[in-house]
């Protein structure tokens, strides 16, 4: 338990896990009273405008969780799937199911063979971070990558779109199975801001050529086709973990993602991948001897801080920008010295201790009063302020930020 003055809870996980499957167009079942769907819909804004599945709640009362639902969420759930036919369903766990030992993965499964649709269960509770549930979502498609065929290798999807030609079927299909495949991993609208930003980068790997795959497949892959990839693009810091794991299993190589890959090609980019650095594009540079002209402190997702704290460096002579962030990966922290946050306090004495001019947060965390005095960047995020600020969103973009921590440096110099 942390009590805070100025912050509000951040998303929780059951958020991280939904943004995700929403966007490989799963059927969502929310496991709650009503009030947990009702946060990921209306409070926390990352699913698209355009989504045309609903989103499903279980609206369990009080004596549910006393009594017992399991075999009424089963027969319910599975004659919703009956009528909607998804490809794909998921059960999200919330604070209840979780306190009354819901077994949700076995739920899924009954579920899946009764309905005859894929059916996964995410053992969310609520009381964990937004990148956490990612991560458990990931976790369980790399379960049904591995169940997948071993006939399912990078050359495979090849193979069989030269099939498909020696027989004549210039299809669509074929032609993009014969396309290398990037893994997106890490990409979701929390760390990016909306589905758009999420859509811009999957157009930027199809117009260099490849076919984004994400997990679970969505429109452009099946889940299995995670172990056909040449290489992985990494969105945030929730996906790092999966990405080593198709880097340990199936020899997969990865990149950290920052806006400064659109200035390369896919190619460019899985050569870079392919040399063993995946935070190339996140080192900042080192400032010149002496005294910094400005001190810059970034506070995002991790990877986030640290594509920008790596172009301001780049881009602003003399300057020093650390980073920190809520929402770490451990690895990453050591390779990059992030600075590791935990609670509303450690912020406040971070910022106590006067180590910096500039001070580039989510809005929310500008409130805090050890803020007074510093030169202020506003960069909304999701998993800190929800939708709270959408209408600055011209205002948030990432050249838009970095434009006006490289004025607030200038400013001072």
């Amino acid at each position: 338990m942390q009590l805070s003055r100025f912050l509000p809870p951040f998303a929780s996980d059951y958020s991280g896990a939904a943004s995700v499957l929403s966007g490989c167009d799963a059927q969502l079942v929310f496991v709650d009273p009503g009030c947990c769907s009702y946060s990921f819909l209306e409070a926390e804004g990352v699913r698209s405008d355009d989504a045309e599945r609903p989103v499903l709640s279980a609206h369990l009362r009080t004596v549910d969780t006393v009594l017992g639902a399991d075999e009424a969420l089963t027969c319910q759930v599975s004659a919703a799937l009956r009528r909607s036919r998804p490809r794909l369903a998921a059960l999200l766990g919330t604070p209840v199911p979780s306190l009354v030992g819901m077994d949700l993965p076995g739920l899924a499964r009954q579920i899946a063979a009764e309905a005859a649709v894929p059916v996964v269960g995410i053992e969310t509770d609520g009381f964990a971070g937004y990148d956490v549930g990612v991560r458990r979502v990931y976790e369980a498609a790399l379960r049904l990558c591995d169940a997948s065929s071993p006939q399912h290798d990078r050359g495979s999807r090849q193979a069989g779109a030269a099939s498909g030609r020696q027989s004549g079927t210039d299809d669509s299909a074929a032609r993009d199975a014969s396309k290398p495949r990037a893994a997106l991993v890490g990409f979701n609208p929390f760390d990016f801001g909306s589905s758009e930003a999420v859509r811009a980068v999957m157009r930027f790997v199809e117009d260099g050529g490849w076919t984004p795959t994400l997990p679970f497949g969505a429109e452009h892959a099946e889940a299995e086709d995670l172990a056909c990839c040449k290489v992985a693009l990494v969105g945030s810091e929730s996906g790092l973990e999966l990405a080593r794991a198709l880097e340990a299993r199936f020899d997969i190589p990865f990149l950290c993602w920052s806006p400064a890959c659109f200035g390369h090609d896919m190619g460019e980019l899985a050569a870079i991948a392919a040399k063993g650095d995946p935070y190339a594009f996140l080192t900042a540079s080192s400032c010149a001897c002496g005294e910094p002209s400005a001190r810059v402190l970034v506070v995002a997702e991790q990877l986030s801080a640290h594509a920008l704290a790596h172009e301001v460096a780049r881009r602003a002579h003399g300057v020093s920008v650390a980073t920190a962030s809520f929402f770490t990966d451990e690895r990453a922290t050591r390779r990059l010295g992030t600075i590791e946050l935990d609670s509303e306090e450690r912020l406040a004495a971070l910022l106590a201790q006067g180590a910096c001019d500039v001070l580039v947060a989510d809005p929310l965390l500008l409130r805090l009063p050890e803020a007074r005095g510093m030169a202020v960047v506003p960069w909304p995020h999701r998993a800190v302020s929800g939708k709270l600020y959408d209408r600055c969103s011209d205002k948030s973009g990432w050249e838009s930020v970095c434009a006006q921590t490289l004025n607030a440096c200038a400013r001072l110099a």
